[in-house]
């Protein structure tokens, strides 16, 4: 996996360098981008946007700050996740122009070209009319984490991170207060944290590198400066032996040692601490050892064994860092890493909910309002209803368990902590995807009694030929005309998403990717609304189907098929229980999950056998 941060302004200079990155990443690789910026020079971001949007495997998180041009730059991933705490803003393109009449009069050409560019890549990812889109740049719109995701400018969102760094918003209209107060308390952590590095000899980097970390506040600093100045002193002999004291720095280092183990075992993470990667040499029996000394026990003369049994049975008067949490902590992490980066062409095209319990539980679509209604003068105003369609649905559990002997632990056997957790990781997103196709090629009934595709939805296409701009136009008009639960207005839901099987990937490509109908033998141009739909493609719909495909709206214009999780509980979420009969640990992989059509009025089914 690559990842690349953009944590300041975009400069004139900056595409270059930048998709030199990107083309530096192993073919295939996951690309992470990590923004924390103002935007800057509008067409180093386009070129920016331009590499982005032709790569599948790309997640990007808005950590602080996403504005301007650097929100246009999220607008190339499929997948865009927000902290909780971060925010977005957009705006109409700007500048300095200078010159004579007809100088200025071109710049201003410029800028409406480029705001064209702008709101066709937001339209593109948001599903939004291009209108509210202008006029959300006009009056220079902040959106926080829910509102981007409601708006459909966002996937997800995550947990709150500290900004990182210092950004000038003196450069925008009209700052809100909550925001400028989140920019001088990270200001006030930076110099600081300069104040502490400022008599030591370490290198710029280094200083950098805590700076730059949303998650590291000056305390956290003042451990992680006085690790690196006593880093190269080694006592005689054996391993080295790690000095903590108090909760806060045994927790450092079951962090420590957990990240060091997930380095060993080849798991992929950020922001590695200077614990972790000198612990990276250790042996887990090393490990055990240190953890028994933090806590008081005495290691001379003991086996490898007695240190691991020794380690199991310690419980420290802060339970959550002894050591079989310590193992667990690590089984989980790599689980839940191989989770997220398992390719899972379901997320970007289906909704997301969560539930309490395991009872039968509903997921409502409101119909739409009625019309207004003419009030003359001294007239009465007349009550509206509404209506509504409920889904009934249960979440189900599915789980495995595997074992870690103690032979494991002495022998140093990295696998059953990273390898197998991972395959558990990576076969719960399979799962997830199993069961979301599975709707779609099964044509469940809903409430209604009629099945998910039905002609009574219309949101059938039958045709026998190929796959042609004619189909996708039919199928598009079909979603365009459906009406809201009540039956009252066209709700006109515009397609985003083509999902295909793998038999139809390579029409569907050269639909999509072409600037001219393929259908025809001549220059008829392909159509906007082909060219801007995002491809999904999965095998699982061979297996029922090599004729059939779908048009689906963004789940944030409606809702198609929703995935259902337990409230609270970790996707998927891993339990250890230690042996008594046999020596070891049972850890139980458990995901409580449900696919749940809950509207047909945004899926199309196109049959062309």
């Amino acid at each position: 996996m690559g990842e690349i941060l953009l944590y300041e302004s975009i400069k004139a200079g900056d595409a270059g360098p930048f998709i030199e990155g990107l083309n530096a990443i192993e073919k295939g690789q996951p690309v992470v981008l990590r923004i924390n910026s103002n935007g800057g020079e509008v067409f180093a971001a386009m070129a920016m946007y331009n590499a982005l949007a032709k790569l599948d495997n790309v997640t990007i998180y808005i950590d602080g700050l996403a504005a301007s041009m650097a929100t246009v730059i999220a607008m190339s991933s499929k997948r865009v996740i927000m902290s909780s705490n971060a925010l977005m803003m957009i705006h109409k393109p700007w500048g300095t122009p200078q010159g004579n009449a007809n100088d200025l009069l071109e710049y201003v050409e410029i800028l409406d070209k480029a705001e064209a560019q702008m709101v066709k890549a937001y339209v593109s990812k948001t599903g939004l009319p291009e209108k509210q889109i202008k006029e959300m740049l006009a009056k220079e719109t902040w959106l926080d984490s829910d509102e981007a995701l409601k708006l459909g400018f966002i996937d997800e969102i995550s947990e709150p991170h500290q900004i990182a760094a210092s950004i000038d918003l003196s450069i925008f209209n009209e700052v809100p207060e909550k925001i400028t107060a989140v920019f001088e308390a990270n200001k006030q952590r930076v110099t600081e944290i300069k104040n502490l590095v400022a008599f030591t000899n370490l290198p710029s980097d280094f200083t950098a590198s805590l700076i730059n970390d949303p998650s590291i506040n000056v305390e956290a600093a003042r451990t992680k400066i006085l690790n690196e100045l006593g880093k190269d002193t080694t006592p005689c002999g054996g391993a080295p032996i790690i000095e903590v004291t108090g909760m806060e720095q045994n927790q450092n280092f079951i962090n420590d040692a957990r990240d060091a183990l997930l380095i060993r075992g080849g798991v992929a993470i950020k922001d590695i601490s200077t614990g972790a990667r000198d612990m990276a040499k250790y042996s887990i029996v090393n490990i055990a050892e240190q953890y028994l000394k933090l806590n008081g026990t005495n290691t001379l003369g003991l086996s490898n064994d007695q240190i691991i049994s020794q380690a199991y049975n310690i419980r420290a008067s802060h339970s959550t860092s002894d050591f079989p949490s310590l193992l667990e902590n690590v089984a989980s992490k790599s689980m839940r890493i191989a989770y997220m980066e398992e390719p899972a062409s379901h997320i970007a095209w289906t909704g997301e909910a969560e539930v309490k319990d395991f009872k039968q539980n509903s997921l409502v679509q409101i119909s739409e309002a009625p019309d207004l209604e003419l009030v003359l003068e001294n007239g009465e105003y007349k009550h509206g209803t509404l209506g509504d369609q409920a889904e009934k649905f249960s979440i189900l559990t599915y789980g495995k368990m595997f074992k870690i002997s103690r032979q494991a632990l002495i022998n140093d056997d990295l696998n059953a902590f990273t390898r197998l957790p991972q395959a558990f990781g990576q076969s719960a997103r399979r799962k997830e995807a199993d069961l979301v196709y599975q709707v779609l090629t099964s044509n469940p009934a809903l409430s209604d009694g009629k099945a998910l595709f039905h002609t009574d939805h219309n949101n059938i296409v039958a045709v026998t030929g190929s796959l042609t701009i004619d189909v996708l136009g039919q199928a598009r008009a079909k979603m365009r005309k459906q009406k809201g639960p009540a039956g009252l207005q066209t709700l006109n839901v515009v397609p985003k998403f083509l999902i295909v099987p793998a038999a139809l990937e390579t029409v569907a490509e050269q639909l999509l990717a072409s600037l001219v109908d393929p259908s025809k033998n001549n220059d008829t141009p392909n159509i906007e609304f082909i060219r801007s739909l995002t491809l999904v493609v999965d095998s699982r719909l061979d297996e029922d189907s090599e004729t059939k495909c779908y048009l689906a709206a963004s789940p944030g214009q409606i809702d198609t098929i929703t995935k259902v999780y337990l409230m609270g509980e970790g996707r998927p979420f891993i339990e250890t229980q230690q042996g008594w009969e046999v020596d070891g640990t049972s850890l139980k992989c458990r995901m409580d999950f449900a696919a749940v059509p809950v509207d047909f009025r945004g899926l199309v089914q196109v049959d062309l056998s």
